[in-house]
């Protein structure tokens, strides 16, 4: 029996596997500086804010369309598998 590759990711709190063609679509949101299409934040950046690709978005409803990641720790300033998302 063949098992596929797979990557591992250890966090504070536990060990996270990836088989390897998810861990390529997850890499850019972990590690890297691949940045969004209008290049306004890092994907790996703990705040994401979305305003700009809103519909009638303005600089005034910032908030309205913000997006903070909380993590059990932080590592680089790179997001760690197991964190959770916050809308704020």
């Amino acid at each position: 029996m063949t098992m596929a590759p797979a990557y591992e990711v250890t966090t504070p709190i536990g060990v996270h596997r990836y088989a390897a063609q998810h861990w390529s679509v997850l890499r850019p949101f972990v590690e890297g500086s691949e940045q969004d299409p209008k290049q306004l934040f890092f994907l790996t950046s703990d705040t994401w804010d979305l305003w700009r690709y809103a519909l009638h978005g303005t600089p005034s409803q910032a908030g309205k369309y913000r997006i903070t990641f909380s993590r059990p720790t932080q590592k680089g300033g790179r997001l760690l598998p197991g964190s959770r998302i916050h809308l704020t």
